[in-house]
């Protein structure tokens, strides 16, 4: 039932005046009286945190996250470990760069393709785990052939990787390769968070000055 007013919410979303308030209604309904995780995880990302049909709220949004991995959800568990890899004031979420990753493998181990891309980042950093750059690489190298909302950061990751010999031997035509895909693939792909937020903006994927300057 809750699942059903989740997908309720997206239809209304399109259709009826002032979209994002009702959606967001609907959304707190499935998450409140269903228990729904997917109410849950779309009112997160996808109201209070891009302050679409609510008030802006980042301490809010980490209290439904929090509900939603307690009940297992895969999406909720990719973006609080995103955000406990820094940790981040303004969601009251100190740094834990352990659970994080944990939390990031459970998702991608679960099939959110979203996650893997995270779970490379972590072992390319040694951020939570310790450091494995090339089963990394190998990572990254996965979410590319996926053609994932990730790809372009995947793609932007692996050029930095060979521009600092991270988990392969140091290649500056690679580097320089893997830029222009980088850039490339940005002009066209949605924002890594676009599956939970449903929102996304160019700047989200456009590969970092470094990457470009690279190239």
């Amino acid at each position: 039932m809750g699942e059903a007013i989740a997908f309720q919410a997206l239809s209304l979303s399109f259709v009826v005046p002032d979209h994002m308030t009702v959606a967001a209604w609907c959304y707190r309904q499935a998450a409140e009286v269903h228990n729904s995780p997917v109410g849950m995880t779309k009112l997160a990302p996808g109201c209070y945190i891009a302050g679409a049909g609510v008030t802006e709220d980042y301490a809010q949004a980490a209290v439904w996250l929090e509900q939603a991995v307690d009940l297992g959800d895969a999406a909720a568990k990719a973006t609080l470990g995103d955000i406990l890899m820094d940790g981040d004031a303004r969601y009251g979420v100190a740094k834990d760069a352990a659970r994080g990753f944990t939390l990031s493998r459970e998702a991608a181990d679960q099939g959110y393709d979203l996650a893997t891309y995270f779970v490379a980042e972590c072992y390319l950093q040694g951020a939570g785990v310790e450091k494995d750059a090339v089963h990394g690489v190998s990572l990254l190298r996965q979410v590319i052939k996926q053609k994932h909302a990730t790809k372009a950061d995947a793609e932007r990751a692996l050029a930095i990787c060979y521009m600092e010999g991270n988990g392969v031997e140091a290649d500056t035509v690679q580097a320089a390769l893997w830029c222009q895909q980088a850039i490339r693939a940005a002009a066209s792909t949605p924002s890594r968070y676009s599956q939970s937020s449903g929102s996304a903006t160019s700047a989200d994927v456009r590969p970092p000055a470094s990457c470009a300057t690279a190239a």
